[in-house]
């Protein structure tokens, strides 16, 4: 649930469902969060679906991170984590 206030910045204030459905696998977000921000350089994360026609819902992640880590560490660190 998306919450906006007089300032132009957003909040999520809680998801729709714990679950997103990317074709035929059940995708938690939570478990996406929890392996982003187990990286020592990323301070927060949050994971929602975004509707798509051909799977359903794919994942869009959105990290709060210190400048030194790129996306390609961030990559590989949950390339390592998760299931493909």
């Amino acid at each position: 649930m998306p919450l906006r206030g007089s300032e132009p910045a957003a909040a999520v204030a809680d998801r729709e469902s714990g679950m997103l459905l990317v074709g035929a696998a059940n995708v938690y977000p939570t478990e996406i969060e929890a392996a982003r921000t187990g990286h020592p350089e990323v301070l927060d994360a949050c994971v929602a679906g975004i509707p798509h026609a051909d799977p359903g819902q794919v994942p869009h992640a959105i990290a709060y991170v210190r400048a030194a880590v790129t996306d390609e560490e961030l990559r590989h660190h949950l390339a390592a984590r998760l299931p493909a």
